[in-house]
């Protein structure tokens, strides 16, 4: 289980809710056996991990994967659930739909991700049998997930308002879809310490990967604009590439523009000394450029506003949605210079940005902690699955598949 919407909205808040799980999952990095294993009172399927690496163990893991995930849906047949949940899954979200028809179950289907797009684009630059292989499972993802599942699921949840807008040119009514972005944990969020002074010199933060599709470049190039007008200020890279050669490409950017003295790479750090390096800071950004992640929900942006700092981003539209409801952080067009305007803005009315921090921090306790989305998502599986919401009647999803990104 890898992703907190997954961790908390359904191994805490629903099971709190009364909405008993199990869960059939993703094989484990090390090998092992079929197994069972418990979380949040929860219970958990574990397929088989076959040999260390390689290809060989790759292949037979998958179809052991494959085999098991079939096994374990049709065995809902003889004692079905009230739903049966497929996240991000093809073959998973047909079988699912056939079982849940046999079965009198409901379907529910969750995208957290346009995996078939993502397949698509990869397969561009890939080359020999990567490419047919990834062309083959884009083909599968557009026609067995979005042609065939979704439109015949009883719900589908999506990552956001656009994501949820994108779908309907697959025939997917509006009404059998419902946006569960992502959010902060109600812990986290209460625990922010609002006695901390921001870091002097001043902070420019960006927290999360250093992956080069992110085209992080402009942050560098933005500061190069900020740190002539504030030779005070300092920019933090909190995270790590995907490999070494990113981090290393952005850091040479960083020494190709003189920057060297005013730029930190901080690698990967826990994240409790991730949150402490966000409520130091004085400004915090959130670039997301990626044509595929216009569907997303990014989750630093919420973060940030979670711990009222304020927060610059570009013209994403989950970012304008937010940046609007809120009056709580400010967007820009994607250029070097909109984000240093708006940056050196914070910095040069500390006040101001303060307040608008502020602001975005009582719109995300609002909406975005994680018992405020399960209570939406609680409500929603109970008008699907037609039962009355009192103690102890709770729906009974069984998840197929917890996909990796």
């Amino acid at each position: 289980m890898r992703f907190v919407d997954v961790v908390e909205l359904f191994l805490r808040e629903l099971r709190t809710r009364d909405v008993d799980q199990v869960w059939y999952c993703q094989p484990s990095v090390a090998a092992g056996g079929l197994r069972s294993e418990y979380r949040e009172g929860i219970r958990l399927i574990v397929p088989p991990t076959i040999g260390r690496g390689g290809v060989p163990g790759k292949i037979v893991t998958r179809l052991g994967y494959l085999f098991f995930e079939a096994v374990f849906l049709l065995k809902q047949l003889r004692s079905p659930p009230d739903a049966i949940l497929i996240r991000d899954k093809y073959w998973g979200a047909v079988l699912g739909l056939l079982v849940a028809r046999l079965s009198g179950s409901k379907l529910l289907i969750w995208l957290s991700y346009p995996y078939p797009e993502h397949e698509q684009e990869e397969a561009e630059s890939a080359t020999g049998l990567r490419r047919l292989l990834l062309r083959s499972r884009s083909w599968l993802g557009f026609r067995l997930l979005y042609r065939f599942a979704m439109p015949r699921a009883d719900h589908c949840f999506v990552q956001s308002e656009e994501m949820k807008r994108d779908m309907l040119r697959w025939g997917i009514p509006a009404e059998r879809m419902t946006a569960v972005p992502m959010g902060i944990k109600k812990a986290t969020f209460d625990a922010v310490d609002f006695g901390v002074e921001p870091a002097q010199p001043p902070v420019v933060l960006h927290l999360g990967s250093l992956a080069a599709v992110r085209k992080l470049e402009i942050l560098v190039d933005a500061f190069a604009i900020v740190a002539r007008k504030r030779p005070d200020a300092r920019l933090q890279f909190v995270g790590e590439g995907d490999v070494p050669e990113e981090r290393r490409h952005l850091e040479q950017k960083v020494r190709e523009a003189g920057l060297a003295d005013v730029v930190e790479f901080t690698g990967q750090l826990p994240i409790e000394e991730a949150w402490r390096r966000v409520s130091l800071a004085s400004v915090c950004v959130s670039p997301v450029r990626m044509p595929l992640l216009r569907v997303a929900s990014p989750t630093k942006f919420v973060e940030y506003l979670a711990f009222a700092r304020p927060t610059v981003g570009n013209d994403h539209p989950e970012h304008t949605m937010i940046a609007q409801a809120s009056q709580g952080a400010l967007t820009v067009e994607w250029s070097p210079a909109g984000f240093a305007d708006a940056i050196l803005w914070c910095l040069d009315h500390p006040q101001e940005a303060q307040a608008m921090a502020r602001r975005g921090r009582e719109w995300v306790g609002r909406h975005r902690t994680y018992d405020r989305l399960a209570e939406m998502v609680h409500a929603k599986l109970l008008e699907v699955i037609g039962t009355s919401g009192t103690a102890g009647s709770g729906p009974v999803p069984v998840a197929s598949g917890d996909r990796a990104r």
